[in-house]
């Protein structure tokens, strides 16, 4: 869908405030979404992407905690019924990456977290 583009060409930017501009197309695909509106559904990609965005923002020590925020967040709407908004393999890769970047201080505890959320989500690594 068109989001999907705008939030991938944006996510690709990785200017100072891409992420950010990210983050407002993202609000607004949600809130034509739960408007009611059949071509705005959120999607792995628009979602994935925005991590990627905020995941590649390394000079920001926020950013890797924004990036886990959008991965529970498609959790979320996928346990209320968006099934295209789900996390795929991809999505994990992309979060996984963005935290191995980061400037978290207990990076090995965030990445067995993430590991445990793939096996509980019968997501693998291996392909």
């Amino acid at each position: 869908n068109t989001f999907d583009i705008v939030i991938t060409t944006l996510s690709n930017d990785w200017g100072a405030d891409a992420a950010s501009k990210v983050d407002r197309y993202l609000e607004l695909l949600k809130e034509y979404y739960r408007s009611g509106e059949p071509d705005c559904v959120p999607s792995v990609t628009s979602y994935t992407e925005a991590i990627r965005a905020w995941g590649s923002n390394v000079d920001d020590p926020r950013a890797v905690v924004r990036a886990k925020a959008l991965l529970d967040e498609m959790h979320e709407l996928a346990r209320e019924g968006a099934d295209s908004v789900k996390p795929d393999r991809r999505t994990y890769l992309v979060y996984l990456q963005a935290l191995s970047q980061s400037q978290l201080k207990d990076k090995a505890s965030a990445t067995r977290d993430v590991l445990a959320s793939m096996k509980r989500n019968h997501i693998t690594l291996d392909d």
